[in-house]
């Protein structure tokens, strides 16, 4: 029992280890906002128009740090500052 314990044990944190090493990152947006958001463009992902409680489709992005801009029409501008 305790071999599956630690066995059980090593693999997680090998399986932690190796998908946070991953080169190739997605993000996608969800509008909790009960307005549209349009022009949104996450670091190097150009999300584009999130209508509210819609969800966008994934889009690759790099690593670090990375600004996330969007369009409200009642706000005229929307920015957030994020690390990934």
């Amino acid at each position: 029992m305790k071999t599956v314990i630690k066995s059980g044990l090593i693999l997680s944190v090998i399986f932690l280890f190796t998908s946070c090493l991953k080169d190739n990152h997605s993000i996608r947006l969800k509008n909790n906002y009960n307005e549209q958001v349009d022009n949104v463009v996450i670091g190097t992902a150009n999300i584009g128009t999130v209508a509210p409680g819609a969800t966008s489709d994934y889009k690759s992005i790099n690593t670090g740090n990375f600004s996330i801009r969007g369009l409200l029409h009642r706000v005229k501008h929307l920015l957030a500052v994020a690390a990934l």
